[in-house]
């Protein structure tokens, strides 16, 4: 199995069954050349472009998370601890650094693609972890990164009502480009600062898209 990192935060969405999409940036970022890409001196079509993922479609991955261990050798993850409980135990380790053993959350890549990062939707934000109510029905509740609220937003020109079953095309753009704003101030905050110009929400690179769904660890698989 191959290793794949996430932060704390989107370790929760995981396990809460919020985040079933992950983007990662294509490094080193491919050219367009007519129909298709150079990509590490090679020509080559969007599906050949897929090829050269680094996860494939069926692949299981084992997830790397911040962890710690306590005396009696037991594995804890920073992902199950409130912030007020933190602290002073266990000692946390980055992610970069939990071992194979530690893994308790194993993913089926169910699909592979290439996309501008521009283009993601606001169901794709949402199933990057985003936080929503109901996007069918267009209800008014997300988080910006900032206060919740339900039924009710204020776009700047006064409060904007979105509480019928079928909510209402003014809301439902609201809450689209909401979304994908939210994402897009989700990405910047993982991106190095001396790397945003390049790679940042407003540069649009190019990504892996992976979509995955949870499964048990595969037997036979060594710790």
């Amino acid at each position: 199995m191959k290793p794949i990192l996430f932060n704390t935060e989107m370790v929760q969405a995981i396990l809460e069954g919020r985040k079933t999409v992950t983007r990662r940036l294509i490094k080193p970022q491919p050219e367009p050349f007519g129909k298709a890409f150079t990509y590490k001196n090679m020509i080559c079509s969007v599906s050949g472009l897929v090829k050269q993922a680094k996860y494939q479609v069926g692949d299981v991955l084992y997830t790397k998370e911040m962890f710690g261990k306590d005396r009696h050798g037991e594995y804890h993850y920073r992902a199950d601890y409130p912030e007020q409980d933190c602290e002073p135990y266990p000692i946390w380790h980055q992610s970069h650094h939990m071992p194979k053993e530690a893994a308790r959350m194993f993913l089926k890549v169910t699909d592979v693609r290439v996309e501008r990062l521009q283009d993601i939707t606001a169901e794709q934000s949402i199933k990057e972890g985003i936080e929503h109510d109901d996007i069918e029905t267009g209800l008014c509740e997300f988080c910006p990164v900032g206060e919740k609220q339900r039924g009710v937003k204020n776009y700047g020109n006064g409060p904007i009502f979105c509480v019928d079953s079928g909510g209402c095309e003014i809301a439902k753009g609201h809450f689209e480009d909401d979304c994908v704003d939210c994402f897009s101030d989700l990405w910047d905050s993982i991106i190095e600062k001396q790397d945003i110009d390049q790679l940042g929400w407003s540069a649009n690179p190019w990504v892996w898209v992976y979509e995955f769904e949870r499964v048990e660890k595969p037997e036979g698989e060594e710790k």
